[in-house]
C-alpha cells in the first residue's frame, strides 16, 4: 500500500485528505468497516468444538466384540465398525462417515475465517499507521482516546474537520477571487500562475460558484493585460473557441495547455539569436543579389503582431505559417517536443485541406533550394580562394 503524504491538519486540508484515507481503505478491503456497514472480526474464531461430532466404534472395540460373540454363540458375526459409540473423537478417524464430512467443512470454513481475520487485522494495522502519519499531532492528539477504534477515531476527525457545502462553496469562491486577480507584472514563473489558475477554476465548478465560460474567460483576460503577448494571445485564439465559449463547453484544462505552450513557444524565440550573413562574407563572386538571397534563409522569431492575423493556418496557434514548428520542424529549437493533440490538428488539416498542403509543400520546397543555394555559395567561396591562394604561389 502506498503511503499518502497529504497532511490533515486544517479544514482546508480535509478534502484531499479523506479521499487519499478512502482509496487506502477501499484497496484492502476494510471502507465498510470504516462506515459501519460491515461488522469487524473483533478476535480470532474459536477452535472447533470436537463434541458436536461422533465417536465411532473402533477397529479395537470391534475386534474385542466379535471375541465375545463368539465365545456365546459359536459363530463370529460381522459388525459394523461406523456404529456410533459414547466419547468424544480426539480426531476426524474416529468419527462417522457422517460427523467425519461435517468436520472437514467445519475445518475448512475455520481456516478461511482465520485467514480473512489476519488480513483484516494487517489492513487495520496499516490504516492506523497512515494516520498517525498523516494527520498533524496536536490534531490527533485532540481528537484521539486511548482504546479508540480506527471507525471512533475516523468519524471523530470528520465531525471535527469537514466542511460544510456553504463552507465549501466560500472557500472556493475565495481561492477563485485571488487566482484571477489581476497581475501587476509577470510572475517568475508563468507556468506556475496558470496551474494555479486551472485548480482554482476547477474547484470553483465542482463547487458551483465559478461563472460561465464566458466568465472565466474574461476573468482571465483581464488577469494577464499585464502581459501584452499572452492578452493578444487570448484575444485571438478567442476567434477559434468562440462556439465552445458561447455554449458553455470549454474546459479550464483546454485553455490552460494552450496557454502554456504558446508562451514557452514566444519565450524560447526571444531567447533565439538572429542569424545573420555580412557582406562579402564569401568573397567577390557573391553580389549583393546573392548575398540578400543567403541572408533570407536564416532563422526568424516567431514575433506575436498584437492582432494583425488570426493564426497559424495549419495549428492555429498564434503566429504565421511560414514559421509554424510543426510544418517546418527543422526551424524549431533544440529540444522542442510537439503537442500530440496540435500535432494531429495539423495532419488532419494537411490532408482535408488540399491548397493548404500546396503551400506547405511550395514552402518547404523554396527552404530546401535556398539550403541548396547556401551550400553551393560555400563551396564556391572556398574554390576562389584556393585559385586565389595558387596565383599568389606562382608570383
Amino acid at each position: 500500500m502506498a503511503t499518502s503524504t497529504q497532511l490533515l491538519s486544517t479544514k482546508s486540508d480535509w478534502d484531499a485528505w479523506q479521499k487519499s484515507f478512502e482509496l487506502e481503505a477501499r484497496t484492502v478491503e476494510i471502507w465498510d468497516i470504516i462506515l459501519g456497514t460491515e461488522e469487524r472480526l473483533s478476535k480470532p474464531p474459536a477452535e472447533l468444538d470436537m463434541r458436536r461430532y461422533t465417536k465411532r466404534r473402533g477397529p479395537t472395540t470391534a475386534a474385542a466384540h466379535a471375541t465375545r460373540s463368539t465365545s456365546v454363540s459359536g459363530s463370529a458375526t460381522p459388525q459394523n465398525e461406523d456404529n456410533p459409540v459414547d466419547g468424544i473423537p480426539t480426531h476426524e478417524m474416529e468419527m462417522t462417515i457422517a460427523s467425519r464430512e461435517s468436520y472437514r467443512y467445519d475445518k475448512r470454513r475455520l481456516e478461511l475465517r482465520k485467514k480473512e481475520y489476519k488480513e483484516q487485522q494487517q489492513a487495520i494495522q496499516k490504516l492506523v499507521k497512515l494516520v498517525r502519519e498523516t494527520v498533524a499531532p496536536d490534531v490527533f492528539a485532540l481528537h484521539y482516546k486511548s482504546g479508540d477504534s480506527l471507525k471512533d477515531t475516523y468519524k471523530k476527525l470528520e465531525q471535527a474537520l469537514a466542511m460544510t457545502v456553504m463552507e465549501k462553496m466560500a472557500m472556493s469562491r475565495q481561492a477563485y477571487q485571488l487566482a484571477i486577480t489581476p497581475l501587476k507584472k509577470e510572475p517568475r514563473s508563468f507556468t506556475d500562475w496558470v496551474d494555479t489558475w486551472e485548480k482554482a477554476i476547477d474547484k470553483a465548478i465542482i463547487d458551483k460558484v465559478a461563472p460561465n465560460a464566458m466568465g472565466w474567460w474574461s476573468d482571465l483576460l483581464q488577469a494577464v493585460q499585464v502581459i501584452p503577448e499572452v492578452a493578444s494571445t487570448l484575444r485571438n485564439y478567442r476567434l477559434h473557441v468562440r462556439n465552445e465559449i458561447e455554449s458553455n463547453t470549454l474546459t479550464p484544462r483546454v485553455v490552460a495547455s494552450y496557454l502554456k505552450e504558446e508562451y514557452a513557444i514566444a519565450r524560447a524565440l526571444t531567447k533565439q539569436p538572429a542569424v545573420r550573413i555580412a557582406k562579402g562574407s564569401f568573397g567577390p563572386t557573391f553580389n549583393n543579389s546573392d548575398t540578400e538571397a543567403l541572408s533570407s534563409a536564416s532563422p526568424r522569431k516567431r514575433a506575436y503582431t498584437h492582432g494583425k492575423h488570426s493564426g497559424c493556418r495549419a495549428c492555429s496557434l498564434y503566429h504565421e505559417l511560414p514559421v509554424c514548428w510543426y510544418c517546418f520542424p527543422e526551424l524549431a529549437p533544440d529540444g522542442w517536443k510537439p503537442n500530440d493533440e496540435v500535432a494531429k490538428r495539423v495532419n488532419d488539416k494537411l490532408r482535408d485541406d488540399k491548397s493548404l498542403a500546396r503551400e506547405v509543400k511550395a514552402k518547404r520546397r523554396t527552404k530546401n533550394d535556398k539550403k541548396v543555394s547556401w551550400a553551393k555559395g560555400k563551396q564556391l567561396a572556398t574554390n576562389t580562394k584556393e585559385v586565389s591562394s595558387l596565383e599568389q604561389a606562382e608570383e
